[in-house]
């Protein structure tokens, strides 16, 4: 019977780390984005405010469902490592990737001071 639940309490943790992901809502965006809860699916523009700051840990991957964009108005701290890179794609679920169009709509860094 203990190996049972021992058993049982692996495969939901294997199935949460498997499908964990965190829907990103067009607009602005703060906090900690943790590999935790990656990947981090954008759905719409976002933004970082003045004054505001997000930081991404090392592994999260960032996808973009859509041609959207990312400002950075505040302070983003992002840093990867060799091993676990800091991922920025598209996650094409919405057919957005044709022969005209192929990507998300990048990012921007604005009113950036030394």
């Amino acid at each position: 019977m203990k190996s049972l639940i021992t058993t049982f309490t692996l495969v939901i943790v294997i199935a949460q780390t498997l499908f964990s992901q965190t829907i990103v809502s067009d607009g602005e965006i703060s906090g900690f984005w943790q590999i935790s809860e990656s990947p981090f699916i954008v759905e719409g523009n976002v933004t970082i405010p003045v004054g505001g700051k997000l930081t991404i840990d090392p592994g999260v991957e960032v996808l973009f469902s859509g041609p959207y964009n990312f400002k950075v108005l505040g302070r983003l701290d992002a840093t990867g490592t060799v091993e676990d890179s800091i991922y920025f794609g598209m996650a094409d679920t919405a057919g957005f990737s044709t022969a005209a169009y192929e990507g998300w709509m990048g990012m921007a860094f604005m009113n950036v001071t030394g």
